[in-house]
């Protein structure tokens, strides 16, 4: 039985993004790190449990009962604006993994090591992380909002 309607499942998977996992190229991502507002594939999810619920809290979309207040974490972030900040400076690299230590390694250098974070925003995620990890979606929103204002400017 399922946790989560499927109805959210499938609300969840229109926002920008969310179609594919959020660290690598697997369609329809039924796992979700809570605090950093993405969903993620099964694969994925491993990776982001062994990094520590201080980087990464993973909760499955079809297992676990997610809040209200978690829902809304997912549904304010979302994969493409997630990927906007912490994938800005990653070029062309492809995100399809030849074993799992090529996807662990990926994945910590994109949300722990902030390899390839955009700039501008590495210290407010940074100063997030201080004050602990509910904190980093709210960055990601903060940025987000700053998105936004900078696309209705240009």
């Amino acid at each position: 039985e399922l946790m989560l309607p499927l109805s959210v499942l499938k609300d969840l998977h229109e926002i920008p993004g969310n179609m594919t996992c959020a660290d690598c190229v697997k369609r329809k991502p039924t796992w979700a790190s809570l605090n950093l507002g993405v969903l993620i594939c099964i694969e994925c999810s491993g990776v982001h449990r062994g990094l520590g619920v201080h980087f990464s809290q993973v909760r499955s979309l079809t297992l676990d009962a997610l809040s209200d207040e978690q829902l809304n974490m997912l549904r304010d972030v979302g994969n493409e604006t997630a990927n906007k900040v912490y994938e800005s400076e990653l070029g062309e690299k492809k995100k399809v993994f030849e074993n799992h230590e090529a996807r662990k390694q990926f994945i910590t250098e994109k949300y722990t090591e902030l390899r390839y974070i955009n700039p501008d925003y590495k210290d407010i995620i940074e100063q997030s992380r201080c004050s602990g990890s509910q904190k980093t979606s709210a960055a990601v929103q903060k940025l987000k909002n700053e998105l936004k204002e900078a696309s209705i400017e240009h």
